[in-house]
């Protein structure tokens, strides 16, 4: 461990003294460096990237579980409910979504390919995934797997 000399004012010592056997002054100082370098990092940004980096692996967990969670739907729904037909519908939609937001998109081809509609209503959409996902609005990630989990029930059939 490394040493340092901490200088500080005669009076501050003299307080200090007081509290020898109650505080560990080491510790103290190497809290308070520890904290004034994460300001100073943070102010230089480097705090920033540790912080991206802890959301970057936030946002992959979430989209790992979503994915499962629409894996487990979408083999579920192969397997109970869906017609041959719809299935290969399903297996068949190509998953490099287009557009600006890659949800909208992905929904919309779900519930087209489930629907067996060129251009299903916006209400019918809902209505589709609502009924697939107990959910309106799911995730890319969860339409991915519903895609993924439909399509190993597909291979096996």
């Amino acid at each position: 461990m490394g040493r340092i000399n901490l200088y500080v004012a005669d009076a501050l010592e003299e307080r200090m003294a007081g509290y020898r056997d109650r505080l560990n002054w080491s510790r103290i100082a190497q809290e308070a460096f520890e904290q004034a370098i994460k300001i100073e990092e943070m102010k230089e940004g480097k705090m920033q990237e540790a912080q991206l980096e802890r959301l970057r692996a936030s946002r992959k967990a979430n989209a790992e579980t979503n994915h499962a969670l629409g894996f487990a739907k979408g083999k579920e729904w192969a397997l109970n409910l869906a017609e041959f037909d719809e299935l290969e519908r399903v297996v068949s939609i190509d998953q490099d979504w287009a557009g600006d937001d890659p949800r909208e998109s992905a929904q919309y081809e779900l519930a087209k390919a489930v629907l067996d509609e060129d251009r299903p209503s916006v209400r019918g959409c809902d209505e589709c995934l609502e009924s697939l996902f107990d959910d309106a609005n799911p995730t890319a990630e969860e339409i991915e797997g519903f895609i993924d989990g439909a399509t190993e029930v597909y291979a096996a059939v």
